[in-house]
Parts: C-alpha cells; structure tokens; sequence
C-alpha cells in the first residue's frame, strides 16, 4: 500500500482531526494525528490559553504586533 491510499484510507469523514490506524500502523497514524494539530493551531491555542492575561495585555499586544506589520508592509513598499 503506497502513501497516498494509506493517507486517504485513514481520513475519518465528519471529524478534521481524527486518523485510522490502517494495516496496524500506529507510527504512520499518530504522525499524520501530529501533523493535523500542528497545522490546524489548536495547540497554539491551547497553550495560550494556560495562564489568564488581563484584557489590557492582550490589547498592547495586538497593538505592537499590528504596529509592527504595518514597519513590515512600508518596507516593502520602499
């Protein structure tokens, strides 16, 4: 069984971050597992989400992370 037809065997229809163990090899699936959570964000979500931040924290981060796209875009424009 090639790469692909494992891949598209183990894709569970109705749930984006489930895999199949085909033909019993679990290594294939929990890479495959692995690479789903990591392109899907959840767990940069969920580590965010380990500490409470105040309101106002998240706010002066957004505004420095938005300041610094917009340096970013005029040096590209230049």
């Amino acid at each position: 069984m090639n790469k692909q037809s494992k891949h598209h065997k183990s894709i569970v229809p109705g749930n984006s971050f489930s895999t199949k163990v085909i033909n019993k090899d679990i290594n294939f699936a929990i890479r495959n597992w692995k690479k789903q959570t990591k392109t899907s964000g959840i767990l940069d979500i969920l580590k965010s989400k380990q500490e409470f931040q105040k309101a106002s924290i998240l706010k002066r981060q957004m505004l420095s992370a938005a300041k610094y796209k917009q340096y970013i875009q005029t040096l590209k424009e230049d």
